[in-house]
């Protein structure tokens, strides 16, 4: 299961439209997720089904010009089960009809404007506590630095509102997955001293996941027509290697009650 993330900022073009109809043949996923899409949310599905090949979604419009989010997969792959969309993330609860897991995916597209920024997190964490959600997935544009190593250039001070999300995480025993390859996701396309660069798109993954007996992974994938660059989470089942061996060594025999244990 490969799920692809990326805030587009801005999908009014058709330009952009083929960008994102490129990214489809180099990087396939089977869940698109859209951030900052700054369209209507009937027309990107239209746009979806005639040009990505996405055939089910739910899209969030924007408001004028900013925001917008849309979550987007493959018909004949997944199952909806539940969903619910804010101004500000959507959820959708996903059955994977060739291995039957489930996942519950949250798009999130978190404003800069600390007071919108503070409402996203909140409207997210007591909708958390009113269900019970397993195998629950965060991805998206979080427009947060947690850790001083995830950012270079600007100033270094810690964002107001990454105690909240460290509590939402430990609460739902959430994991933040570092990639394993690329460090920034996003820039400001200056160069020289005003260079800025920072991790703020990523995967936030419920560690219930680990025991499905699925290998997780995460990466930075080259930028595009955007200054942030796609983000990708692949989802696959571990190989089957058959019974772990056994290894027995002698000197066991020598212990005292050793044939007691066996017997």
């Amino acid at each position: 299961m490969h799920i692809v993330s990326w805030n587009c900022r801005g999908l009014g073009t058709q330009q952009k439209i083929e960008v994102v109809k490129d990214l489809n043949k180099i990087e396939p996923s089977d869940i698109l997720l859209l951030q900052e899409t700054k369209i209507e949310g009937q027309a990107l599905k239209d746009i979806s089904k005639s040009k990505w090949k996405k055939n089910e979604g739910i899209a969030v419009s924007s408001r004028g010009t900013s925001g917008g989010v849309a979550t987007l997969w493959l018909e004949d792959q997944f199952h909806l089960l539940n969903s619910h969309e804010t101004q500000h993330w959507i959820f959708t609860e996903l059955k994977h009809l060739e291995s039957k897991l489930t996942i519950a995916l949250f798009n999130l597209y978190v404003p800069v404007n600390y007071v919108e920024k503070r409402d996203c997190w909140n409207t997210l964490s007591a909708f958390l506590d009113q269900h019970s959600l397993n195998n629950i997935v965060l991805g998206g544009d979080l427009n947060l630095v947690m850790k001083p190593k995830e950012k270079r250039g600007g100033n270094s001070n810690r964002d107001q509102l990454l105690p909240l999300v460290e509590e939402i995480m430990q609460q739902r025993d959430l994991l933040d997955f570092a990639p394993m390859r690329g460090k920034y996701t996003w820039t400001n396309n200056k160069t020289g001293p005003n260079h800025i660069a920072a991790r703020l798109d990523r995967f936030i993954i419920q560690s219930s996941l680990l025991m499905e007996n699925i290998f997780i992974s995460t990466k930075i994938l080259p930028k595009l027509s955007s200054d942030h660059k796609l983000i990708q989470l692949l989802l696959a089942p571990e190989e089957d290697l058959g019974p772990i061996p056994f290894k027995f060594s002698p000197l066991w025999i020598e212990k005292a009650g050793f044939m007691d244990t066996i017997q």
